[in-house]
This record gives structure tokens, sequence and C-alpha cells, in this order.
């Protein structure tokens, strides 16, 4: 477990996000969801936050599926992450 520096959030270390932001400064370690508010900011991204975290799908035997969804901006674009909770 880790602590955000920024937010205090205690996160799973796989969470958690090490940013640099200029030569010569200490590297910050934050959680995902201040690195998000970071990024949307720097790269002036609008509604980051809009969308559902968890998801339940029924496959085609009947058996119902939970994911906890996540999503991190980067310069490059958004990358989504669906990972399943049982």
């Amino acid at each position: 477990m880790s602590k955000c520096e920024r937010c205090g959030t205690i996160s799973k270390s796989n969470g958690m996000v090490i940013t640099t932001t200029e030569e010569g400064k200490p590297s910050e370690t934050i959680c995902g969801d201040c690195y998000n508010a970071y990024m949307a900011e720097m790269l002036e991204v609008e509604d980051y936050k809009d969308f559902e975290p968890r998801a339940i799908f029924t496959d085609c035997e009947g058996i119902e599926h939970c994911f906890e969804i996540r999503k991190k901006i980067y310069p490059t674009g958004i990358c989504w992450e669906a990972n399943e909770f049982f």
C-alpha cells in the first residue's frame, strides 16, 4: 500500500503513478485520480470522470461477471482497463 503525496489516499501500489515534472526536482508518488486530474488539466481534457466505474455483464450461460473499470489519461491517448472481481 502507498499513500498519495497530493490527496493522502492510500492505494494499492499498482494504482499509483510516479511523476517527475521538472528536471532536478524530486519525483512524486500520486494516486490514479490525482494523475488523471493533473493530465486532464495539462491536456485540457473535459469530462474525464464521466463513466461508470463498475459494470456487470451476463454471459451466454447466464453467469454474471462484475468488472471494475479504470481510465488513465496519457499524452498519446486514453487507456481503459477492466478487471473482473468476484
